[in-house]
């Protein structure tokens, strides 16, 4: 027998949060528009609707005004602005005179080396049989 009851297997009584009490808007001229939608389509209760439909767009525009955005200007930037420039890749660079001749299907020139001729291992043509 267990003498004593694991602290898992407790049981607590909860304790019931408060209930926030929300202000209802019943006024104003988006209220009016969305109960009257509301009559229209024949909502069995069209202020109640109205009243959820109000508080989603309020929280949707609140969201929407708390996303960061960027702004894409065409300007030349001002003289105390200054201009990021991104980081330079630890990728070394192949200099155009040991780049394999192909070209992808995109029409850019194959990015890798050559080796013992004019293209490297994926674009050389095999003489020997």
């Amino acid at each position: 027998m267990l003498k004593e009851i694991p602290s898992w297997l407790r049981i607590t009584q909860r304790v019931a949060k408060p209930r926030v009490v929300r202000e209802e808007p019943r006024s104003g001229p988006v209220w009016e528009r969305l109960v009257e939608a509301a009559r229209n389509t024949g909502h069995a209760e069209p202020e109640k609707l109205a009243t959820t439909m109000l508080r989603a767009r309020e929280a949707a525009l609140k969201l929407q005004k708390d996303r960061p955005c960027l702004q894409v200007t065409t300007l030349p930037p001002k003289a105390h602005e200054s201009v990021v420039q991104a980081p330079k890749s630890d990728r070394k660079v192949i200099h155009n005179a040991y780049r394999c001749k192909a070209l992808t299907l995109e029409g850019r020139r194959c990015p890798f080396k050559r080796q013992g001729g004019d293209f490297c291992k994926k674009h050389h043509v095999a003489t020997k049989i």
